[in-house]
This record gives structure tokens, sequence and C-alpha cells, in this order.
């Protein structure tokens, strides 16, 4: 192995791609959708299913082994910090593709590009940055 990290393996979120989002928020209004709506990627993963599926469709060897702590500050997430489509895919016929297309076309466009594998990405989006 080239590299080792630990990320949680208990916290289930729902991985989204902004481009498939924000197509979704124009179909609901243009549908004058009311209420409240969740609109993700379909599908579920943890933090550690996440990052070995970028590794592995990245071709980097990287040991994603298991941790108990979650890596995000603030409140607490719950085990099962999902939402809910059920709305959006029943009341508006909308339904996202999986998170894994969604990720696999992100990497397509973004592959030969600095974004996927540059050092300061995280660092340039930092509240102290942003002020």
């Amino acid at each position: 192995m080239d590299e080792e990290i630990e990320l949680p393996a208990d916290v289930f979120i729902n991985p989204s791609y902004t481009v498939d989002v924000a197509r979704a928020v124009v179909q609901l209004l243009e549908k004058d959708a009311g209420g409240i709506v969740h609109v993700v990627n379909s599908g579920e993963a943890t933090e550690r299913e996440l990052a070995r599926e970028v590794f592995r469709m990245l071709d980097m060897d990287v040991d994603v082994s298991e941790t108990g702590e979650a890596l995000l500050t603030g409140p607490k997430l719950p085990p099962r910090a999902l939402l809910g489509t059920k709305k959006l895919n029943s009341e508006y016929g909308i339904k996202l593709r999986s998170w894994k297309d969604a990720l696999r076309d992100y990497i397509r466009k973004h592959k030969d590009t600095d974004i996927l594998l540059s050092d300061d990405i995280a660092e340039a989006d930092t509240p102290e940055e942003q002020e």
C-alpha cells in the first residue's frame, strides 16, 4: 500500500453530486414544488465506503481502514444520517442516479485537472479564508 487513512464505517450518508442536485432543484422550481423536499443522489455509503470508491476509481493504492471516530466537526451525526427522497420520487417524478454513477462522471470530468489531487483543496474552503 502506498498510503493508509482511517475513516469511520458506522455513519451512513447520501453522497451527492452538486450538478445532479442543481438539475433536480431546477425541475422542482419548474413544477412549482412546495414544502420540504430532500434532493440527493440515490444510495448510501459510509465515509469509508465513499473514500474506497474514490481511490478505486482513481486506481490509487490506498488502504482505507476503519476508525470509530467521525471526522466531521460540529453536531454529531446520527448513525444513519440519510435523507429520504420518497417525496422527490413519487410526488414529483424525479429520481437522481446513484452516487457511484455521479462520482464516476465527476472523476472522468476532473481526472486530468488539478482539482482532484490538489493538497490545498481542503484549505481553500476553510471558513477563515472565506471571510
